[in-house]
């Protein structure tokens, strides 16, 4: 009822004639998009950011490999001719440049299922620079995953690491499995045990694990062997006072 009298108001008073067309259904379709994100500055390219952003029915989630770079949470969004109009509704307290925040008015380009918009900030003459998201959304099917099997940790061998060979979601997945410990009576998995989303990059690894409160990725050490047989990984899991920094794993199945 609400809506019909301020439709029929706008009629009367002639706006409908000037007012510009808004999509946010067709211009972008529903789904999770992959992609990049970078931030350029005077006489320097920033660093590239994997990230994932869901577009559905006006409505936008997301999230970055990198913390706050950009910041990601979720808002609403509109499509005005070529612009992406993005409002965050979240609260922000951490420390970091509020700027990386995705908000705000985007010059938009779509090609198929691939999405580019960037955006730059209004005054030039200080704190300039050029931030740009190319995403995509994936192939349908199931997706081969970059590393296969099961391995163990190789000095103590109480850790396994468990990489499905593929996968249909967001991102890969491996189970890091480690040894029970008794909690007031009660058998319980090692700490950081469970599943976690992976990204697997040039001599690094990004890491989810899916039962933390946090959604961001943390990225570590990643280096395979020529024979494909055992990699060096970050310690992303075990304690510092007992393990070193980097871990190999050995594969054993």
């Amino acid at each position: 009822m609400k809506k019909s009298i301020i439709v029929t108001i706008a009629l009367l008073l002639g706006f409908s004639s000037c007012e510009k067309t808004k999509n946010t259904t067709t211009a972008i379709p529903d789904g999770t998009y992959f992609g990049t994100f970078q931030r350029v500055v005077p006489g320097e390219a920033g660093q590239i950011a994997n990230v994932a952003l869901t577009f559905n029915s006006g409505v936008w989630f997301g999230e970055s490999d990198l913390a706050n770079y950009p910041a990601l949470c979720r808002g609403t969004y509109e499509v005005e001719g070529n612009k992406l109009i993005l409002k965050d509704d979240c609260l922000w307290i951490a420390q970091f440049d509020w700027s990386l925040i995705l908000n705000g008015e985007y010059i938009f380009e779509k090609n198929g299922d691939s999405l580019i918009f960037s955006k730059k900030p209004l005054s030039v003459a200080s704190n300039w620079f050029v931030d740009t998201y190319r995403m995509s959304l994936p192939m349908q099917g199931l997706k081969k995953s970059p590393m296969e099997g099961v391995w163990v940790e190789s000095v103590a061998k109480k850790d396994t690491m468990e990489f499905v060979s593929e996968y249909d979601g967001q991102f890969p997945v491996f189970t890091l499995k480690r040894e029970s410990q008794i909690i007031d009576g009660l058998n319980l998995p090692g700490y950081f045990s469970g599943p976690y989303h992976y990204k697997l990059l040039e001599n690094s690894i990004s890491t989810q694990w899916f039962l933390s409160s946090n959604s961001a990725y943390f990225r570590y050490y990643f280096k395979m062997d020529k024979g494909g047989t055992e990699f060096k990984i970050g310690n992303f899991f075990a304690d510092f006072s007992e393990n070193p920094d980097t871990l190999t794993f050995v594969k054993i199945k």
